[in-house]
């Protein structure tokens, strides 16, 4: 759309710019952890934690969800939940 200049208004223009490099570095940070994957095949150290503060991720995407009519809702449990994972691995942005 910024290509074929169907967006002209200037708010929308840094919105999306904004989106754009987001969606890029999230790109980067996915290929990033596919070739650490692939490299170190060193068991991995996992950690009692919540995986709550994972999925709270999740919400920064609700701008860009509802502009194509998606809804995202973070919903906390009502007991704790407790997850054995590799902070490392699951902690990369």
């Amino acid at each position: 759309m910024l290509a074929a200049q169907e967006v002209t208004e200037p708010e929308e223009i840094a919105r999306s710019a904004r989106v754009i490099r987001d969606q890029a570095d999230r790109m980067t940070r996915i290929v990033r952890q596919l070739l650490d994957f692939a490299r170190h095949r060193a068991a991995s150290v996992r950690r009692r934690t919540s995986p709550s503060s994972r999925g709270t991720r999740s919400a920064s995407l609700k701008p860009l969800a509802a502009k194509r009519r998606v809804g995202v809702r973070c919903i906390e449990p009502e007991q704790a939940v407790v997850a054995r994972i590799d902070p490392i691995r699951s902690s990369r942005r």
